[in-house]
């Protein structure tokens, strides 16, 4: 028996730590559990008898390793498992291949930690579940029931499968959103200028005048003066917005909050929902295709599905599934899931055949989420246009108005 510092999480999503005495991390998962609360992170801090913190620091906890790893180096190295474990190479050599193949030096250092786990007489995926920010909690679930089932080629295949398809998904969103942002940036970096640089050259000229100015021309002699005294509030504005919904997008109800308020935004929401729609298809049908329990499988995706309104629908569905109740049921009662998605589940739950008809319904999303990101961009290219046209328009009237009106004082 140990004493065990943990860090967990409980179903809102809010961090606790504390110390527990457990036989193992496994049994100590095990406990966390029985009081609904998911292990994140442990170390053993001390043996029974002994004072809790008298060896802080003991390896047998979770590794959290600041190792960012590409997606293509992580697709190439499941695809190089599933090659060595299906051709029947001892998985440790296997992983010294890899070692000296990895070109990125923090990876090859998670392999050889993974390495050392399982000559330890760690299972593969409790090894790699040492490394979450390398290896995501999906990526260890599919693990775990490929060393359950037997399957673990096939497991890892299905893995390199959904790790394209994010691989995918990410590079068409960044596609798409790239020139907008750019002309977006660039717009607004020129209006910035004209406020702070240009007009005020030319709108200097009227001071010499003695006749009212326009409207046009004192909104824009005030929004002028505002750019070129005030300009570090704007400045502190942004950076205060970012902070802020930085640190409510770190608390549940704050999360929950924005997350509802990105569905209920015109076009740039339904994206948003496609999204994590597409997301709660593919993880779901990677799960369960994989061997995943329908309970597990459903508290995975709750955590991975990226939007918290939705992560709310499927704790409640899998509630009810625990009870004896259908997905579908839950995901119908929520209004939060279109009525194809729910059909298509109970079709899958009536047949049997849930794994199939969740594919089927990723497949559309895969069609729809390129074509949304598409036709989102394509308006905000149109409205960022109009936005400079009118601007300009403006400027140009608040320079005209007062030379007509010189002009009309002059006759």
């Amino acid at each position: 028996m140990a004493f065990y510092q943990y860090k967990a999480s409980d179903e809102q999503g809010k961090t606790v730590k504390g110390v527990m005495e457990a036989e193992d991390e496994g049994a100590l998962e095990d406990l966390l559990e029985s009081r609904r609360l998911y292990l994140i992170s442990s170390n053993v801090s001390g043996k029974k008898g002994s004072a809790p913190g008298a060896r802080a620091g003991t390896t047998g906890g979770k590794r959290v390793v600041r190792a960012k790893v590409k997606r293509a180096d992580l697709i190439s190295f499941t695809v190089h498992l599933s090659t060595v474990i299906g051709a029947g190479v001892p998985i440790l050599q296997g992983l010294d291949d890899m070692v000296e193949e990895t070109e990125n030096p923090r990876f090859a250092q998670v392999i050889r930690g993974i390495r050392q786990s399982i000559q330890d007489g760690s299972s593969i995926s409790d090894s790699f579940a040492q490394y979450p920010e390398v290896f995501s909690e999906l990526y260890v679930a599919i693990l775990r029931s490929g060393e359950t089932t037997g399957r673990m080629d096939e497991v890892l295949k299905e893995i390199v499968s959904f790790l394209e398809w994010q691989d995918e998904l990410v590079g068409t969103i960044k596609q798409a959103t790239t020139y907008p942002v750019i002309v977006l940036i660039a717009v607004m970096g020129l209006i910035a200028i004209m406020f702070t640089f240009v007009l005020p050259r030319f709108l200097g000229i009227f001071d010499t005048f003695d006749i009212e100015l326009p409207l046009p021309t004192r909104i824009v002699i005030a929004i002028s003066d505002f750019f070129q005294n005030f300009w570090w509030l704007m400045i502190v504005g942004i950076i205060a917005a970012v902070v802020g919904l930085r640190a409510a997008n770190k608390t549940p109800g704050g999360r929950l909050v924005l997350d509802k308020i990105k569905l209920n935004i015109p076009v740039f929401g339904e994206l948003v929902r496609k999204v994590a729609l597409s997301r709660f298809a593919h993880y779901l049908a990677t799960l369960f295709g994989a061997g995943v329990n329908i309970l597990n499988a459903l508290e995975v995706v709750e955590r991975v599905v990226g939007n918290a309104v939705l992560a709310e629908v499927v704790r409640k569905a899998r509630l009810q599934v625990g009870t004896g109740h259908t997905i579908s049921g839950a995901l119908k009662e929520s209004k939060e899931f279109p009525s194809m998605v729910v059909r298509m589940v109970t079709i899958g739950e009536t047949t049997g055949n849930l794994e199939e008809t969740l594919g089927k319904v990723s497949e559309y999303y895969d069609r729809e989420v390129p074509i949304t990101v598409k036709r989102l961009f394509t308006a905000l290219e149109g409205a960022i246009i109009i936005f400079l046209g009118a601007i300009i328009l403006f400027v140009v009237l608040s320079i005209l108005l007062p030379m007509l009106s010189l002009q009309q004082v002059g006759h």
